[in-house]
């Protein structure tokens, strides 16, 4: 397969303001790994919630809720999902796919799951499409587009998805971060569905070069969800913020990664599904990628 062009995606929140807005430091890392593995590739990294709607992205919708005593990763918005994918399924144009959801039973239901008053959940679809409708197009550009992908953003990660499958079915669409490793129904909804190419679960660097190198090579990977295991740890590529508009974020934040994964296994948290064994860097290494920021 030929891939010149990589875009890394990631999606407005549900739920979230921009009190704490900060460059997404995983995707920096993922860049710049990848940009040193293959550096004939041109990779952007695209933060939606840089756009001009995005930043007024703000619900109450969340897809993480209790069960029985313990709180898992659930697909609260599966009856939303489930429209999407019935509607790539049978074929729906992109304009279709911007079609708002029309007030079903599952509909309701997901309305009542979330809170929501149907008026209110109508209006946050809404903001959802629109941002679709000006911007999924516009990563039929690249030949491989890669989300992170959260229980907050699962749901226009889908949509975008759909959208640029049905545009141009040659590019390849990835998924990975927080939901796609921690929830198993999640990956194997997205693989059948043909809406997404690949998954990759937890830690994605050196998962996504080696995805990579394979399609380059023309070869096919043995399944669609990259379980290889490399020894992640601490990756010490650099970050590369080249092609994010820095102007966007807080001046006075500026994530920095000093450890990988957590001393805890909270049932409610992601974190050592993710990023596996706890990994430290010495204050050093934590730093010197960022020195050309002057901290």
């Amino acid at each position: 397969m030929n891939i010149v062009n990589v875009a890394l995606v990631l999606l407005p929140s549900f739920g979230t303001n921009n009190d704490f807005f900060i460059p997404p430091l995983g995707l920096a890392y993922l860049k710049g790994y990848l940009k040193k593995s293959h550096p004939q590739l041109k990779v952007d990294i695209i933060d939606g919630r840089c756009w001009p709607q995005g930043q007024n992205y703000l619900s109450h919708i969340t897809t993480q809720r209790p069960a029985g005593e313990l709180f898992v990763s659930e697909i609260q918005d599966l009856p939303l999902i489930v429209e999407i994918i019935h509607r790539f399924i049978h074929k729906a144009t992109p304009k279709e796919f911007l079609d708002i959801p029309v007030e079903n039973e599952s509909f309701i239901q997901f309305s009542i799951a979330s809170g929501l008053a149907p008026n209110v959940l109508m209006n946050e679809l809404k903001c959802i499409h629109s941002l679709a409708s000006r911007y999924a197009s516009k990563l039929t550009s690249y030949d491989l587009v890669g989300f992170s992908v959260f229980n907050s953003n699962l749901y226009s990660s889908i949509l975008f998805a759909s959208i640029i499958k049905r545009i141009n079915p040659e590019i390849k669409v990835i998924f990975g971060g927080p939901q796609v490793t921690q929830s198993r129904v999640t990956s194997d909804i997205l693989i059948s569905s043909n809406i997404v190419d690949y998954i990759i679960p937890g830690v994605g660097e050196k998962k996504l070069a080696y995805l990579v190198n394979l399609l380059l090579d023309g070869v096919n990977p043995c399944g669609k969800i990259i379980t290889e295991e490399f020894d992640d740890g601490v990756t010490h590529a650099i970050p590369d913020y080249e092609s994010l508009p820095l102007d966007k974020y807080d001046p006075f934040q500026f994530p920095i990664m000093a450890s990988r994964g957590c001393v805890a296994s909270c049932v409610y948290c992601s974190e050592h599904h993710l990023f596996g064994k706890l990994a430290y860097k010495s204050p050093l290494e934590a730093l010197v990628p960022h020195k050309h920021r002057d901290i």
